[in-house]
């Protein structure tokens, strides 16, 4: 698996490198780094390197590409995780976006499918009614955001990389939001970033360590994400083909607000 930390670390190896080798006029130095780059490509993350090379065993390690290969290395790694955000808001009434928009039933079967089912304290089952909480607010804003990779032959390996930083931000500003408001975020599951990579305590049967942080996302509660984005923000949401990352991946997610008196 390609990951952030391996193409910022290659880059940063080979970037270094390429500085000094195009401005050297010393020739035993040269040499010297493209024996270090080469010996650097046999312990690289295999399926970066693979990436990189389009196939070539060679890549790297020959003396009469070595220019060339160093170029392309290094500007193809800083565009492999350079994008381009674009933010997408509407609002809604409560009970419109229920009674239009959710499909419980539905949806509930494909969460069923997914190994976080009964694993995460922001999936489903719930020990309590989705609806109880959300038909207290009279409004939801839902949010959406386009990311769209500037390379755009990435391999699907890397779509959480390019999520995890604009869900990070997402999320703490919808934690600010919801007190704002006195409010209800719906947010990003998936992988809980409260609890650095450990097992949710749901899985042990103890409390969420995070209760004030942890929100469920709209899908969890049932609402169809593919009708919200096209209806309410004019958004189509795009799947892979194949191996590669779509033409832009999108995040949804929403804030209940105003409460019933």
């Amino acid at each position: 698996m390609i990951t952030r930390d391996a193409i910022e670390t290659a880059y940063s190896f080979l970037h270094q490198k390429r500085n000094v080798y195009v401005h050297s006029q010393l020739e035993w130095q040269r040499d010297d780094i493209e024996c270090a780059i080469a010996s650097y490509a046999d312990d690289m993350n295999p399926e970066l390197y693979d990436l990189l090379s389009a196939g070539r065993q060679d890549f790297l390690r020959e003396h009469g590409r070595f220019a060339q290969d160093i170029a392309e290395a290094v500007e193809r790694m800083e565009g492999m995780l350079d994008i381009t955000t674009e933010r997408f808001t509407a609002d809604i009434d409560t009970k419109t976006y229920i009674e239009r928009f959710r499909k419980a039933d539905y949806f509930l079967t494909f969460c069923q499918q997914c190994g976080n089912y009964g694993r995460r304290y922001g999936c489903p089952p719930f020990d309590y009614n989705p609806l109880a909480i959300i038909e207290n607010y009279e409004r939801v804003r839902i949010i959406g955001v386009k990311i769209t990779p500037h390379d755009k032959r990435l391999p699907l390996s890397l779509a959480g990389e390019l999520m995890e930083p604009v869900i990070v931000s997402l999320n703490k500003e919808l934690l600010e939001t919801e007190k704002q408001l006195d409010g209800y975020c719906c947010g990003f599951v998936g992988s809980c970033p409260y609890c650095e990579g450990k097992p949710c305590a749901r899985t042990e049967g103890k409390p969420c360590k995070h209760p004030d942080k942890v929100r469920p996302s709209l899908e969890a509660f049932g609402f169809d994400m593919s009708m919200t984005a096209k209806e309410l923000l004019g958004l189509d949401i795009k799947w892979s083909k194949g191996d590669l990352i779509p033409e832009y991946l999108t995040l949804l997610c929403g804030i209940f607000y105003q409460k019933k008196h």
